[in-house]
């Protein structure tokens, strides 16, 4: 308790990461997952929880290819958001992801299915209100504010970072 105010302390300051995947063909790739407290589908950028001593990029990459079975070919760090500066004191990073080429067959599960949309689509998703997750829909504004035209979310391939080795 804070001031009167409950507050959730997590143990790393920055816990997880979303993730903006982008396919080789320029389009968006978008799950549709359970989420049990909204009793709903939700269509969602992969996202996950940090292991102890991984990086930010190392989340990414794992996530990814948990998630999705697509492996990164490259991963830039966009920023931060707090999920939840009400209650939450850590933050998530925000990662676009270039796919290297086709995926492969293992998931785990989490995904009911899997989504290629243009950014077009995706920002048609946005305003129809069929995307409502907050990671998702931050992580689409960062992308957009640090393009010159706001519909190029993919952002110039040849100015990403590699993956460590």
């Amino acid at each position: 308790m804070r001031d009167g105010y409950h507050v959730i302390k997590e143990p790393r300051p920055v816990n997880g990461v979303v993730i903006l995947p982008i396919l080789p063909s320029g389009d968006l790739l978008l799950a549709r997952v359970y989420r049990r407290p909204i009793e709903a589908y939700s269509f969602e950028f992969p996202r996950g929880a940090s292991d102890p001593g991984e990086s930010l990029q190392e989340t990414a990459a794992r996530e990814l290819l948990e998630e999705t079975g697509y492996t990164a070919a490259s991963i830039e760090l966009l920023g931060y958001l707090h999920s939840n500066a009400s209650l939450l004191s850590s933050s998530v990073g925000v990662c676009r992801v270039l796919i290297d080429g086709e995926g492969q067959s293992g998931t785990d599960g989490e995904a009911s299915s899997l989504h290629h949309v243009s950014v077009s689509q995706l920002l048609a998703m946005v305003r129809n209100g069929e995307i409502t997750d907050g990671h998702t829909l931050s992580a689409v504004m960062m992308a957009i504010s640090r393009s010159p035209d706001r519909l190029s979310i993919a952002g110039d391939v040849a100015a990403r970072t590699s993956i460590p080795a």
